[in-house]
């Protein structure tokens, strides 16, 4: 079974619009693609996009150790101190390392995380991609 959690922060006045038709579009395509008898779908928007929304999510999810996770993430995201984080719509910060952490507790097989979001560096003058490089391990750039 697949488990599919898809988190698009809608609420957002600048973004919501198009991160709404991204949430809608991956909905859509997952819904089409994959039978309803191998997945779970789930989709959190607006008010849902919390850390203690998603976090509940998990802990309440059955899986068996044969599952996969899926969590898709459309929203504003930046780095910090700490790593990657994504932005939730009440303006709290969750970063990637503590979702992923979360979702391997789970023991399922597989866990994907994918986050459609910015890659900001916070905490550093603009242009030091030091801090991202130590998270990420390898920046492209495209021009």
């Amino acid at each position: 079974m697949l488990h599919i959690l898809l988190v698009a922060d809608t609420k957002d006045a600048t973004i919501g619009p198009d991160v709404r038709i991204d949430g809608n579009n991956m909905f859509n395509r997952l819904a089409q693609e994959i039978p309803p008898q191998r997945r779970t779908l789930t989709l959190f928007t607006a008010e849902r996009v919390t850390r203690q929304a998603i976090t509940e999510y998990y802990r309440d999810l059955q899986v068996r150790p044969s599952d996969a996770l899926l969590m898709y993430f459309a929203g504003h995201g930046a780095f910090d101190e700490k790593g990657h984080f994504l932005a939730m719509a009440d303006g709290n910060r969750f970063h990637r390392s503590d979702i992923l952490q979360i979702m391997k507790a789970k023991n399922a097989r597989l866990v994907v995380l994918i986050s459609d979001s910015c890659a900001q560096v916070l905490t550093q003058p603009r242009g030091d991609m030091a801090m991202m490089i130590k998270h990420v391990g390898r920046v492209e750039i495209c021009r």
